[in-house]
């Protein structure tokens, strides 16, 4: 692996096959990252961090957390450096998911939280050009009543690259649910 790799960690979510189908059609349509990468939250964002020392660090982390549960009854317009990003966020389970974001930044990828910038835990939907374009999906999305309901049991430590997100490892969360 090349010492510049860009590491993030990723939570897979396990929802029912129609809810994933029903999000990957929106993604496919308005995600242009959605090739990329399958239907994820991400935990710690994409750094150049050393592999060995983010795989520790977050065993560790993975260990101390139960597995979390969340439902997603909301979208969300978020703006960004480029464009806006359209994410479905947790209405119950957000605080639960924040908590391992926070202990994750601890670590390696500490030097790289941006400050002052809230964490919002999220599934990404869309990537538009313009805060319109995204309000519209958010509208879409709610017009039809979202009621995804999911769970996080493992965490996972992947190489972002331009078309792929190769798996480094995997990691399951510790305690009961």
């Amino acid at each position: 692996m090349k010492s510049n790799a860009r590491i993030a960690i990723l939570a897979y979510p396990e929802i029912s096959e129609s809810d994933r189908r029903w999000i990957e059609s929106v993604r496919r349509d308005e995600d242009p990252e959605c090739d990329a990468v399958r239907l994820h939250l991400t935990l710690a964002f994409p750094a150049p961090v050393e592999v060995m020392h983010v795989v520790s660090h977050a065993s560790k982390v993975a260990r101390y957390f139960p597995p979390i549960r969340f439902d997603v009854s909301r979208a969300q317009t978020v703006p960004g450096r480029t464009g806006c990003h359209t994410f479905l966020v947790p209405s119950l389970g957000g605080a639960e998911i924040s908590v391992p974001h926070d202990r994750l930044y601890e670590g390696p990828f500490g030097p790289h939280l941006l400050p002052g910038l809230p964490f919002i835990p999220h599934m990404t939907v869309g990537a538009h050009a313009t805060e319109t374009e995204s309000r519209s999906l958010v509208a879409r999305l709610e017009a039809g009543g979202l009621a995804v309901r999911g769970r996080i049991r493992e965490i996972s430590v992947v190489e972002v690259r331009s078309q792929t997100t190769p798996l480094i490892s995997t990691l399951e969360l510790g305690g009961s649910d």
